[in-house]
């Protein structure tokens, strides 16, 4: 394990049984090993079904590995993590207010001063039913809701996914200005390298269930630039 990473995988393997029999074995990651430093915000870049969420839910230690180890250092798993996945599970029949009020009640830490700082720059309706506001409000939330008990680590996945432009634009910058302010360390899944880029330390490659030696994104993007010039 690196001496300041949050997080170690080392030869992390998984598998799930699919099928009416479940007889079959599909191998989500694949000895896998990576490393995730303290205070950074690392994007983990991949196309659907490369892994990148089996991964996040081990680290959340939502999954549990058929072989391998992940360790996490100074961390208590679960109250220092955080975690949000694709479908973003809050409760639309509830208010706004209603969801961060529950939040609060399991998370002695709740920052009650940030999440109304966040919400008033983004002019959320409190008392209105998620399910009633819109799509960006929505992935705000979940967001809040996910961040607002302070952790040290946050495990995001495709935290913009199916917001328009402007909007995934705010929600990123949000995640950004949370790093800077809190130090705490971000690990972010996505397959669309354009919209994290631009906020990332470093980029961890995920292909076939193997996590490909961490770069820069300058790095990444000269990289996919040659083998697009290669491949013509």
């Amino acid at each position: 394990m690196s001496s300041n990473a949050v997080v170690s995988m080392d030869k992390v393997s998984c598998h799930y049984r699919t099928g009416i029999v479940r007889k079959r074995n599909v191998e989500a990651l694949a000895e896998c090993s990576a490393d995730f430093p303290e205070s950074s915000v690392t994007a983990v870049v991949g196309a659907n079904g490369s892994g990148k969420s089996t991964l996040m839910r081990l680290i959340a230690n939502l999954e549990r590995p058929f072989s391998g180890k992940i360790a996490h250092s100074h961390l208590r798993v679960p109250g220092d993590i955080a975690y949000l996945d694709q479908a973003r599970p809050i409760f639309g029949y509830l208010s706004a207010i209603q969801n961060f009020e529950i939040a609060r009640t399991l998370n002695p830490r709740w920052d009650s001063e940030w999440v109304g700082r966040v919400v008033k720059e983004f002019d959320i309706d409190l008392t209105r039913k998620v399910n009633q506001l819109s799509e960006g409000q929505r992935a705000v939330i979940a967001l809040l809701v996910a961040l607002g008990k302070r952790p040290k680590l946050s495990l995001l996945d495709e935290p913009a996914g199916a917001l328009d432009p402007l909007v995934r634009q705010r929600v990123l910058r949000l995640i950004l200005s949370e790093a800077a302010e809190t130090g705490s360390t971000f690990i972010i899944a996505t397959h669309d390298l354009s919209e994290i880029d631009s906020i990332c330390d470093r980029m961890v490659m995920m292909l076939d269930g193997r996590a490909r030696r961490p770069v820069a994104p300058r790095c990444f993007r000269a990289s996919e630039t040659r083998s697009a010039r290669t491949t013509r």
